[in-house]
Order: structure tokens, then C-alpha cells, then sequence
């Protein structure tokens, strides 16, 4: 009998824990909601994204966000082995790679290194949050991701932007919020796994503005805003 006690004391703790597998980003009824603060012009408003409809690009199920209202169509996000593409398309040929929950400490992504990986509690939900950073001889800059959630700034920006004057604020699910910006900030749960973040090397141009893999062995080249030649 005490062993049955015990289990029953313990479930509401074990159902909270068996959230932290992996939290859904593409769940019906999700919501996001932002705030533009533009300092040069002035500006100031709120909104919000949401999931609406189902659309098929490239045999593929997405999800369909829009803006404010279901007139704004936006973009298309899928999911797929804890990993979030978008589909914009206005600008995109094929999908991209958005987010990806899959990542471990020091993996890169973008010039971005995940230098830290625990957990946080946030209402009856544990997230994974992951602490991406980037160094280099003129940029030091750390982001945040939550499983679930997405990051600091617009849905579709996963990494800083410079000019970018969008701001998280909140996620609800189903007229309930779930996260709050604040949240980013969470008090670790369940430990931390850090790394450092190496330093990177400045990326490489060609005189078209295309990113080079690497450092040319000769030619005429853009490193830095500067144009060289070897």
C-alpha cells in the first residue's frame, strides 16, 4: 500500500518531467506574439503570427503562418526530426533550415556555436533552451532558442539581424499563454552542459556578394568589407 501511496504523490511530478522528450513546435492553436520598435522612424506595433491550414510543397505537409489575420498569409514551416524549415514563397526557391532542436553543445550553425544546453520550467512544461553564440575579431553576439517556442526576435529570424527591431513577447497554445519573453531567462532546471564559444573566422565574398567556403588560394576577394587580392 505505501509503495501505490507513493506512486500516486509522484505522478503529478513524473507527467511534468516525461514533457522534456521534446516539445512540438508545430502544434494547432500556437500562437506568436511580437513587438516592432523602430527607434529611427519612430514606429511602434503589435502582433501576432499563427498556424492555419495545411499546404503540400514538394510532397511535403507545412504548416501555414499568418499575420494578424487570415488574409496575411506569410510563409510555411514544417517539422522533421526536431528540426524546423520555412518556406517563404516570395524570396525561397526551396525550403531552408530554420531551427534545429537536434543540435548538441558545440555544433555550429550559421557562424554560431551552441555554447550551452540545459532545461527550464516554465508554468507544467520543461523546455530545452539552447544559448548559441558567435565571436569573431569584430562580433561578439549570444541568442537564445527554446524547444517549442522559437527565439528572441520575428519567427523566421533564428539568428541576431542587424536593423532588426522585432521583439518576442509571447506563445499561446489554444488562448493560453505558455511562454513569456521574460522566460528566456528561466532558472536552469535540470543543469547546464556549456561549452566555449570558439572563435570563428570572418567569412569570405566574391565580388558578387556570394559567400565563399573558405579563404581563396588566389583572386580577388571581400574579407572584412575590404577588397583583397592574392
Amino acid at each position: 500500500m505505501k509503495r501505490i501511496v507513493i506512486l500516486v504523490l509522484l505522478f503529478p511530478y513524473l507527467a511534468i518531467y516525461s514533457q522534456a522528450v521534446y516539445n512540438r513546435f508545430l502544434e494547432d492553436g500556437k500562437v506568436w506574439n511580437y513587438t516592432s520598435n523602430n527607434y529611427f522612424t519612430g514606429s511602434h506595433y503589435n502582433f501576432k503570427l499563427f498556424l492555419e491550414g495545411d499546404t503540400v510543397i514538394h510532397d511535403v505537409v507545412y504548416k501555414k503562418v499568418y499575420q494578424d489575420d487570415l488574409s496575411n498569409y506569410q510563409y510555411a514551416l514544417c517539422e522533421k526530426d526536431n528540426a524546423i524549415y520555412i518556406y517563404d514563397q516570395w524570396c525561397d526557391k526551396r525550403p531552408r533550415l530554420l531551427y534545429d532542436f537536434s543540435l548538441n553543445i558545440g555544433d555550429v550553425i550559421e557562424g554560431f556555436q551552441v555554447s550551452a544546453i540545459d532545461t527550464i520550467e516554465v508554468g507544467d512544461y520543461l523546455y530545452r533552451r539552447f544559448q548559441l553564440g558567435i565571436s569573431t575579431d569584430y562580433v561578439k553576439e549570444i541568442t537564445f532558442w527554446v524547444e517549442g517556442i522559437g527565439g528572441l526576435f520575428n519567427l523566421e529570424v533564428p539568428y541576431p539581424r542587424t536593423g532588426n527591431t522585432v521583439s518576442f513577447v509571447s506563445c499561446e497554445l489554444n488562448g493560453n499563454v505558455i511562454f513569456n519573453g521574460s522566460d528566456f531567462s528561466a532558472i536552469s532546471k535540470l543543469g547546464v552542459q556549456k561549452t566555449i564559444v570558439q572563435k570563428v573566422q570572418d567569412p569570405f565574398f566574391d565580388l558578387q556578394g556570394r559567400r565563399l567556403s573558405g579563404k581563396p588560394a588566389k583572386g580577388v576577394y571581400i574579407e572584412n568589407g575590404r577588397k583583397r587580392i592574392k
